[in-house]
C-alpha cells in the first residue's frame, strides 16, 4: 500500500471513530420522552380528554340566556271573521319574532350537568395520566430488552469464537495424533449448536427492536444500559402503598367516576321540580290570522313549567343513578386492591432479582475460572473435551442469566414507580398537559378533509 493510500485510510478510520465517539446513547428518559409524545394510545387519551372538556364548556354555557329568532314570508289563504268582504282571502303573511329566554330555576339540573361533565374531565385527565404511566413502562420494558438481548447477543458472538477455538484445538490435537474423530464431530457439533443459539437470541433482538420501534415510535439506535434507580425508591413497600394510594392514577380517575355519578344523582333529582324562565320578547308581523296590516307585540314574561306526572320514568332515572354510584364507588376499591396487589407483586419480584443478581454474578466468575482450569488441564490431557465443552457451556448460561436478572431488577423498579403513578417524575419526563385535571385543554379545531 501505497503512503498516500495509507494516510487517506486512517483519516477515514480517525473520522470514523471521532464520530462513534461523538454519537451520545439514548437514554431511558429520552425513549420514554418519545413515547409520551408520540404513542397513539395516548393521544387517543389526549383527545378524549378535549372531547370532555368540549363537552363541560357546553355544559357552562347552559347558565347564560338563549336567544332565538324566526322570520318567515309567504302567501296565505285565510277565511275567517276578520276576512274583509269581497276579498278572496289571499295575501302575502310575514312575520319576524325574536325570543331571549333566561333560566331562573331548573331545580339545579345546571349545575348537576356542570358538576356531571367536570367530573367526567377530571376522570378523563386522569385516565391520560394513566395511559402516560403505563406505556411509559412499556417504553422502559422495550428499552431494556433491547439493550439486554444485544448484551446478550455480544456474548453469544464470544461463546461461537470459544467452540471455535476449541475446534482448532481439537483438530490440531488430532493432526498430531492425540485426538479423535469422534472428538471431533462432537466439538464441531457444540460449535454449530453455538451458532444456532446465536441466531436465536438475533431473532429475540429483532422482535425486540421491532416492539421498540411501536411503542417508542422510532427505530433503536445506541441505547444506554440504565441501572436500578435505587434513590427513587421508597424505602419499603409500606411507604410505596401509601404514595400509591394517594398519586396512582388509575385510582384518582375512579375517585373522579364516583364525583360524576354524584352529579348525575343530583342531576335525576333536578328533574322533580319546576323549571322557571324568564322569556323576553317581540313579535313584527304583516297579515297574520286573515287580519290585514301590521300585527306588532312585545312581552316579558315569568314562565313556570312543571311535569307533573311521567309515569314512573323519573323516579327509576335516579334509582339507576343511585346504583351508578355504588358502581363507581365498587370499581374504584377494585382498582385501590388491583393496584396493590401489583405493586406487592413487584415489590417481591425486584427483591428477588436484586437478591438473585450478586449470585449469578458469582456464579459466572467461578464458572469462568473452572472453565479456565478445565482448559489447562485438558492440554495437560486431565480433563475430556467433553468437560471442557460442558464448562464452556455453563459459563455461557450463566452470564446469561445474570444478564437477565440485572434487567429483571431494573424493569421491577421502574414498574414499582409506574404503579405509584411517579414514573415520568422519576425519570424528568413532563406528563401530557392534558393529564393535568386543572388545567382546561384548547378547544378543538377543524380536523382536514372534513
Amino acid at each position: 500500500m501505497s503512503k498516500r493510500r495509507w494516510a487517506l485510510s486512517a483519516s477515514v478510520a480517525l473520522v470514523a471513530i471521532l464520530v462513534a465517539g461523538g454519537a451520545q446513547a439514548q437514554s431511558l428518559s429520552d425513549s420514554v420522552r418519545m413515547t409520551v409524545q408520540t404513542n397513539p394510545k395516548i393521544l387517543s387519551q389526549e383527545n378524549n380528554r378535549s372531547e370532555v372538556d368540549s363537552e363541560l364548556r357546553r355544559a357552562r354555557s347552559l347558565y347564560l340566556p338563549q336567544v332565538d329568532m324566526r322570520a318567515s314570508l309567504g302567501p296565505e289563504y285565510t277565511e275567517n271573521v276578520f276576512t274583509p268582504p269581497g276579498s278572496n282571502g289571499q295575501h302575502i303573511r310575514q312575520e319576524l319574532s325574536a325570543v331571549l329566554t333566561q333560566k331562573l330555576y331548573d331545580g339545579g339540573a345546571t349545575t348537576a350537568e356542570v358538576d356531571h361533565q367536570l367530573g367526567r374531565a377530571r376522570s378523563a385527565a386522569f385516565r391520560v395520566a394513566e395511559n402516560a404511566q403505563y406505556v411509559g413502562l412499556d417504553a422502559v420494558e422495550a428499552h431494556l430488552d433491547v439493550v439486554r438481548l444485544r448484551d446478550i447477543l455480544a456474548l453469544a458472538d464470544k461463546n461461537v469464537q470459544a467452540h471455535a477455538d476449541l475446534v482448532q484445538r481439537v483438530q490440531t490435537r488430532s493432526a498430531g495424533g492425540a485426538g479423535t474423530a469422534a472428538s471431533l464431530n462432537q466439538a464441531l457439533a457444540r460449535y454449530e449448536a453455538a451458532q444456532a443459539e446465536r441466531d436465536q437470541v438475533r431473532g429475540e433482538l429483532a422482535d425486540a427492536e421491532a416492539r421498540y420501534l411501536t411503542i417508542v415510535g422510532q427505530a433503536p439506535g445506541t441505547l444506554q444500559d440504565p441501572g436500578v434507580p435505587v434513590g427513587m425508591l421508597p424505602t419499603d413497600l409500606d411507604a410505596s402503598i401509601h404514595i400509591m394510594r394517594t398519586t396512582n392514577p388509575v385510582v384518582k380517575a375512579r375517585e373522579a367516576d364516583i364525583d360524576t355519578a354524584k352529579a348525575a344523582v343530583e342531576l335525576a333529582d333536578s328533574r322533580f321540580d319546576p323549571k322557571i324562565n324568564l322569556e323576553v320578547g317581540g313579535d313584527h308581523n304583516h297579515n297574520v290570522g286573515g287580519v290585514p296590516g301590521r300585527d306588532n307585540e312585545a312581552r316579558a314574561l315569568v314562565v313556570l313549567q312543571w311535569n307533573l306526572y311521567s309515569g314512573g320514568a323519573d323516579i327509576h332515572n335516579r334509582e339507576a343513578a343511585y346504583a351508578q354510584v355504588e358502581q363507581a364507588r365498587t370499581d374504584r376499591l377494585e382498582a385501590l386492591r388491583k393496584s396493590e396487589q401489583d405493586l406487592r407483586q413487584a415489590w417481591a419480584a425486584y427483591e428477588a432479582a436484586e437478591h438473585r443478581v450478586p449470585l449469578l454474578t458469582s456464579a459466572a466468575q467461578h464458572d469462568s475460572e473452572v472453565r479456565t482450569a478445565y482448559s489447562d488441564q485438558y492440554q495437560l490431557s486431565q480433563r475430556s473435551l467433553l468437560d471442557l465443552l460442558d464448562s464452556q457451556n455453563d459459563f455461557f448460561q450463566a452470564e446469561i442469566n445474570a444478564e437477565n436478572a440485572k434487567s429483571q431488577a431494573v424493569f421491577q423498579a421502574y414498574k414499582i414507580l409506574a404503579i405509584q403513578g411517579t414514573l415520568l417524575q422519576a425519570l424528568n419526563v413532563p406528563q401530557p398537559p392534558q393529564a393535568d385535571p386543572t388545567t382546561p385543554t384548547p378547544r378543538p379545531i377543524r380536523p382536514e378533509g372534513t
